[in-house]
């Protein structure tokens, strides 16, 4: 269930990424997991339900939320250093692979895979299918030498 959740939120993140790039806006929040992070959607609502109908205690309310806003800002840290690092990784094989950035990459990922620059699918044609398998063969390469 953890990497199942992990998963849709790092997904999130990265489609949320790429439009705020594609659009020249400023980059978004990331979403990060919780304490229920390892919760299917069912014991999320359950444990909610029990937290609304528990008991409620002032106990050391501003010290757990000062515990946590220092955690939540950690994280946010950690995904950011995260973020910015696979974004240098990004552009570094891009330049290996004689690309001029990061989006040229991913057009030649899309179009090896069949996706049109709209996201529809591509019309199949001998040069598309040809460019796209010299692209494979050149990522091969890529790995294996460098």
């Amino acid at each position: 269930v953890f990497k199942t959740n992990y998963e849709a939120i790092s997904v999130a993140n990265v489609v949320a990424k790429k439009e705020a790039r594609e659009e020249g806006s400023e980059m978004p929040g990331l979403m990060k997991l919780n304490e229920y992070g390892d919760c299917t959607e069912e014991e999320y609502q359950a444990a909610l339900e029990a937290e609304s109908s528990a008991p409620t205690s002032t106990g050391d309310v501003l010290g757990k939320a000062l515990d946590a806003a220092q955690s939540q800002s950690e994280a946010s840290s950690a995904l950011k250093e995260a973020a910015d690092a696979l974004a240098e990784e990004e552009e570094e094989l891009a330049k290996k692979l004689g690309m001029d950035s990061v989006e040229e990459l991913e057009d030649a990922l899309d179009a090896m895979n069949g996706i049109a620059d709209d996201g529809g699918e591509l019309e199949s044609s001998g040069d598309i299918a040809r460019e796209a398998r010299a692209r494979e063969a050149y990522l091969g390469w890529c790995k294996k030498f460098n």
